[in-house]
């Protein structure tokens, strides 16, 4: 069983001199619906009269007929088209228009499937001409009845039986023959409303069309060829539907408000009833056909690949266009031939030299002449980048031990590493103190860390600090555990990396302190970790604001006789960083005996931007540390468990990474 498609455009070849103007004929098929759409036959011609398309039809028919063996043309489709239509009966039905209507009539009286050729006209179509058969008869109609009788037409498409069809047509006339006042109109449109709920209009009437205009009007001036007397008349579907407006016209009252509306029905649906089978879905039935109806999309479709996606330019002679469409249509028959005929994968050895010259990398000879129009810059533009020292691996192996669970060794000691890099205030301190165990000790892992020996490095500082702690030491387990529960080992003893500066008066006019300056060091530790503050001035401030407004204060410095009985208010406060605070990181948590105070002294250590920070992260119920670093103007991200420096983006401050961030200068 073949389904066939059959329609005609314009607007590909150009005009030829003397001429008609040329338009290609296709008939396309559609397979299956997974399949593309493909041709079976093309033709280009300025002859567009009935004969012309009747012999190639012919051909048509004859090639399938002999090359197809049992191969059937089941259903023609085809657009509203006195020359299409009545060349495609003649050649694949042998009849023409008056003897298919009559045919029609004998087969509706059958139950039987019917075993013949269908020819049907494209629902599409059809719903945009009688849309141009409204406006044009009857302008003044208004919207909403036009609406409504476009919703009419489709229901008749979708019919299937002439009994079905007949009652839907009584209850059209009745809606545009009676006042909507009485009950038959009620009721008419009640029933006409229950067969219309799901039916879109703009579904079977959006339509990609192809045509160019000038292609539509010359098809299209056949249209009136329809409506002569001698196919209207003899046709058994006018008297069929011609009784049913008899019987209804006589039961109805005739109102003045009624006039332009009884055009409707006896201009325009009168103009389409006697080709009735042509365009429902009665026929599409008795040929045993799923659907009601069906569109000419296919072979619109295939206009469309012509003209957008042919490598021909556009209005082209015929003869570069045939050779184009020929190279279409073979490669869309090989998409649907190539899964059958795929041969399988050969077996053969792959040759081994062949394939690494295929994989060798393409090397250009330099060129032994200058240019004379062009000639290359003798120093490259090209700015080169900071280069990122190389940083700490997460865990590894040194001496047999593997390493595990090391994130604030790695952090610590990336940041120490960087520090006696890029700043050399930090590094002459170290270097001038030689003879400290600390120095000598970082000396000897960054020496370790340059050379990448990542593993070593942290051994040997574990060795460090297990020499470093007293044996009753309750850290001595956790140290030697690799640090264990980083939350007890490490916060616990970075609680006071800032310092508050707080200065205070008394209300007391007399008082000998009236005005007195506050140092302090903060220790908000576990207040971090809770709430979420936008700066470290806020958290510092909202912390110190229960020492702020005590009742009394009393300084514990001052001889007793110049105490005062005066309340101090805290009139300005300022969060300032710790000194050296990259070293005092270390300072309680690891050298609890070496007093780093008497090994660092150079006051240029206090840096003026902050430039190292240590950032706490809860992963897993479990505390992580990474690590950022600002280079230049740009921060850089650092995780060991990445294993490399990261690109900080520019909308991410580096202390909003989690709750609990502690600054390093």
């Amino acid at each position: 069983m073949l389904d066939i498609y059959i329609d005609s455009t314009g607007g590909i070849i150009p005009k030829i001199a003397n001429q008609k103007r040329p338009f290609l004929y296709s008939i396309v098929t559609k397979p299956d619906a997974s399949l593309p759409e493909v041709s079976v036959a093309d033709m280009i011609t300025t002859q567009h009269h009935i004969p012309k398309l009747e012999y190639f039809f012919n051909l048509v028919k004859r090639e399938v007929t002999m090359k197809g063996g049992l191969l059937r043309i089941r259903k023609v489709e085809t657009d509203f088209s006195l020359a299409l239509l009545q060349s495609s009966l003649r050649a694949f039905s042998d009849m023409n228009i008056k003897k298919y209507l009559n045919y029609c009539a004998e087969v509706m009286n059958k139950t039987e499937l019917v075993d013949s050729t269908v020819h049907h006209l494209c629902c599409a179509h059809m719903i945009k001409d009688f849309s141009r058969c409204v406006k044009r008869f009857v302008p003044e109609l208004k919207k909403s009845d036009r609406q409504l009788a476009l919703q009419c037409f489709a229901l008749l498409q979708n019919c299937t039986e002439i009994t079905e069809a007949k009652k839907i047509y009584h209850d059209i006339c009745v809606v545009f023959f009676s006042s909507p006042s009485t009950e038959t109109y009620s009721q008419s449109v009640n029933s006409l409303t229950k067969l219309a709920e799901g039916l879109s209009i703009e579904d079977v009437s959006e339509d990609d069309d192809y045509e160019d205009d000038v292609t539509e009007s010359i098809l299209k001036a056949d249209y009136e060829s329809l409506d002569k007397k001698t196919i209207k008349e003899s046709s058994p579907f006018t008297i069929v539907f011609s009784k049913v407006v008899e019987v209804v016209d006589a039961k109805t009252i005739k109102s003045p408000e009624c006039v332009m509306k009884r055009d409707v029905v006896f201009k325009c649906f009168e103009k389409f009833m006697y080709i009735f089978p042509l365009w429902s879905g009665v026929m599409l039935k008795k040929c045993g056909f799923p659907q009601t109806r069906d569109s000419n999309s296919p072979a619109e479709v295939w206009f469309k690949v012509l003209k957008n996606d042919i490598s021909v330019p556009q209005r082209s002679r015929p003869g570069k266009f045939v050779i184009g469409i020929k190279q279409l249509i073979d490669a869309r028959f090989k998409e649907l031939l190539y899964p059958k005929c795929r041969q399988p994968k050969s077996k053969r050895k792959k040759n081994n030299d062949q394939q690494k010259l295929i994989l060798e990398e393409e090397k250009w000879q330099r060129k032994k002449t200058k240019s004379r129009k062009y000639q290359p810059p003798t120093k490259s533009t090209k700015q080169k980048g900071k280069v990122l020292p190389s940083v700490m691996k997460w865990g590894g192996k040194s001496v047999g031990v593997f390493l595990s669970n090391t994130c604030t060794i790695d952090n610590g000691l990336t940041i120490l590493h960087i520090a006696f890099k890029e700043n050399v205030n930090f590094n002459e301190a170290i270097q001038n103190e030689k003879d400290s165990i600390l120095s000598r000790e970082l000396l000897t892992i960054f020496k370790l860390m340059d050379d990448t020996h990542y593993s070593d490095a942290k051994k040997t500082w574990i060795n460090f600090i297990k020499s470093n702690t007293s044996d009753d030491d309750p850290k001595k387990k956790t140290v030697a555990n690799l640090f264990g529960d980083e939350f007890d080992f490490f916060i616990s003893h970075l609680e006071k990396p800032w310092v508050w500066d707080g200065v205070s008066t008394c209300s007391n006019a007399t008082c000998s302190h009236q005005r007195q300056l506050h140092k302090r060091d903060s220790d908000f530790g576990h207040v971090v970790m809770e709430r979420n503050f936008q700066s470290i001035q806020d958290l510092m401030d909202t912390w110190m604001l229960s020492y702020a407004n005590c009742d009394k204060y009393i300084d514990e410095d001052a001889d007793s006789d110049d105490r005062c009985n005066g309340k101090r208010t805290i009139v300005r406060t300022i969060t300032t960083y710790s000194p050296i605070a990259v070293v005092r990181l270390y300072e309680h948590a690891l050298l609890g005996r070496i007093k780093l105070e008497d090994v660092l002294k150079t006051p240029n250590l206090q840096l003026q931007k902050q430039k190292y920070y240590l950032a706490g992260v809860t992963m897993f119920k479990v505390n992580h540390y990474c690590a950022v670093v600002l280079f230049g103007s740009e921060f850089w991200w650092y995780d060991g468990l990445v294993g490399k420096l990261q690109g900080l983006p520019r909308n991410i401050d580096p202390w909003f990474l989690s709750h609990a961030i502690y600054c390093v200068t």
